[in-house]
């Protein structure tokens, strides 16, 4: 009974380590499936980089490959490492050994012995020959990889060189269109010039006889201007301006003697002037006469009642300065009007 118990528990341990050995291979197949996936998007992301880089970026192509090679190397080394590390032969080997002493342990030495010698010991060299073509399998799929980026570092040297050299080659048209382009501009520049500098001579003979025509005009029209400036002055109604006055003090009271100069030299004709006490003062006006040394015509004089307003007219044989002469009897305040006077004005008799 305790033999067939043993027996039995042999068999469910051998069955056991026959599960754990197919699901290492299921395991290391769908591993191997999942780094070559990983290597693939590794590899697609590498390529669509270095493809950014060259159109969008325009680095220097050779520090893109030397970097690209740097990254697809340290991938590389980490894919096999973790494979080597995953898959060694001690790490599973101490776990199926580990299982095995655990269970035996509890039977007895010699239905342990006779166990391993009919039944253990062959389903240990068959999990050991599984463990074999693991290896094997392991050591291929790290050659595999292996090659595979190799031969992903080729493809990118081989485009980094192509790159290059079209690079090269792009640069050169560019420069070549370029230097055209510029010796096209600098050609319609100096066509543009050229003409402009005739355009531009042509338009200042133009303005240098305009300019010639408009003097001559603007003497004409200064020469007019003066003739018709002479003729409207000539025309308008000459005012006679005060030149000087002068107040006296004489027996009878005061004597005011008043200048009068016209704007030009010309023959006035009949002249009026008229006298009036403006303030409140007692003074009277006692005469008012044409004085100096012109010969006058026509003298009227005229007063009123009570001696606050007074005229003088005549007519001047001679023409220039006016001078007339006028007497009060007292301080007051005159206001002196005529028709050649442009307006009124006063004087303090005192």
């Amino acid at each position: 009974m305790a033999k067939s118990e043993v027996s039995k528990e042999s068999n469910e341990e051998l069955e056991r380590y026959e599960r754990i050995v197919n699901r290492a291979q299921r395991e290391i197949e769908w591993v191997r499936k999942v780094y070559i996936w990983v290597f693939g998007f590794i590899t697609l992301i590498f390529v669509a980089g270095v493809a950014f880089a060259v159109i969008f970026i325009g680095k220097d192509l050779a520090d893109i490959k030397n970097r690209l090679n740097d990254e697809v190397g340290i991938v590389g080394r980490r894919v096999i490492n973790r494979i080597d590390e995953e898959f060694k032969d001690e790490n599973i080997h101490k776990l199926i050994v580990k299982q095995t002493i655990k269970r035996v342990d509890a039977v007895t030495d010699e239905l342990i012995g006779r166990s391993v010698e009919s039944k253990i010991e062959p389903k240990i060299k068959e999990v050991n020959l599984k463990l074999e073509t693991l290896n094997n399998k392991t050591e291929i799929i790290k050659s595999d990889f292996a090659n595979a980026i190799d031969e992903q570092k080729h493809l990118v040297d081989n485009f980094t060189d192509n790159q290059d050299k079209e690079m090269k080659i792009f640069k050169a048209s560019l420069a070549k269109q370029f230097a055209n382009a510029i010796d096209e501009q600098k050609h319609l520049v100096d066509n543009f010039t050229d003409n402009q500098d005739k355009e531009m001579k042509k338009t200042n003979t133009k303005i240098t006889k305009q300019k010639e025509t408009i003097d001559q005009l603007i003497k004409v029209a200064n020469t007019h201007t003066k003739k018709l400036k002479e003729m409207i002055d000539f025309a308008k109604t000459p005012e006679l301006l005060l030149s000087t006055h002068s107040v006296q003090k004489v027996e009878a009271g005061y004597e005011i003697k008043l200048k009068f100069k016209p704007p030009k030299d010309i023959y006035l004709g009949a002249i009026a002037f008229e006298v009036q006490v403006v303030n409140a003062s007692a003074a009277k006006i006692l005469d008012v006469s044409r004085a100096g040394t012109g010969i006058s015509m026509n003298v009227k004089h005229g007063f009123s009642e009570d001696r606050k307003i007074a005229t003088v007219q005549y007519t001047p044989m001679d023409s220039g300065l006016q001078q007339i002469k006028i007497q009060v009897s007292g301080i007051c305040k005159l206001s002196i009007s005529g028709n050649y006077l442009a307006k009124p004005f006063s004087i303090v008799v005192k």
